[in-house]
């Protein structure tokens, strides 16, 4: 009986490997072929095919990100956004990053997430329903509320500032190792050993007038200084004592 059990164990794990490779080899195709349609040109495509490659020549690396985001808490995020384990062969958070260091910033803020966090977070992030802060001034409701991936890239998680539950200001985020900013030994005294990385603070189009209006009802407070004081409770929550940005020049969006 026990080695029956010995069995049925090894053979569960073949399967989850084998499901992962399956995966990493038939979705590619998929992906290629709605490039195709959407893209309708020989040079967008022949761009994905190349990223396509590199990923089924560092195949055992690639498995490793999709892992990480099959995790328990977070493999969810699947079902929804296929592609996020792809993120990474692509600019990723900001433009200067390289492609080893893309990979390991998202497998590792994956990994954060589903070792550190209680499991209803990452449900409560997929629906937008984790609220951050929220103020009913001059007859509106202002909220900040969390959310998934920054579909541009710039970050796997994302604060939402909300005026009446219209978006008016989003902040992006990553949770990644400290070491992967390359900064010099000395920039800080005893770092954690996550920072959080902004890729993007940005104002949402066609909403100027009510951004405006919501900063006269905050007290003259910017939507943008009011998401940074939020991601700095996060960061405090988190026991994280680290955050940097994207620089202007290195910014996805201005690419």
């Amino acid at each position: 009986m026990q080695n029956i059990l010995k069995a049925q164990k090894v053979f569960g794990k073949l399967d989850g490997c084998l499901a992962g490779i399956v995966h990493a080899l038939l979705v590619p195709v998929v992906l290629l072929k709605n490039d195709l349609a959407a893209k309708g040109g020989p040079v967008g495509v022949w761009n994905t095919g190349l990223r396509l490659l590199l990923v089924a020549l560092n195949l055992r690396q690639h498995l490793q990100v999709r892992e990480a985001i099959s995790g328990p808490h977070t493999k969810g995020i699947l079902a929804v956004y296929p592609r996020v384990v792809y993120r990474y062969t692509l600019p990723y958070l900001a433009m200067g990053f390289s492609r080893r260091a893309r990979l390991e910033m998202l497998k590792g803020h994956y990994e954060f997430i589903n070792t550190e966090l209680s499991s209803g977070f990452f449900a409560q992030i997929l629906n937008e329903s984790l609220v951050i802060w929220e103020r009913v001034l001059e007859d509106s409701h202002f909220s900040i509320v969390m959310a998934g991936p920054c579909l541009h890239r710039e970050g796997d998680l994302t604060l939402i500032f909300k005026m009446d539950g219209t978006p008016l200001y989003k902040l992006a985020f990553s949770i990644i190792d400290f070491s992967l900013l390359r900064l010099p030994v000395k920039a800080l005294e005893n770092p954690s050993d996550s920072a959080l990385y902004v890729g993007q603070v940005q104002g949402c189009p066609g909403h100027f007038e009510s951004i405006r209006k919501s900063t006269k009802a905050c007290l003259d407070v910017a939507p943008p200084d009011l998401l940074m004081a939020a991601l700095f409770g996060v960061a405090c929550a988190l026991r994280i004592n680290v955050v940097a940005g994207v620089d202007s020049e290195s910014n996805l969006s201005f690419h």
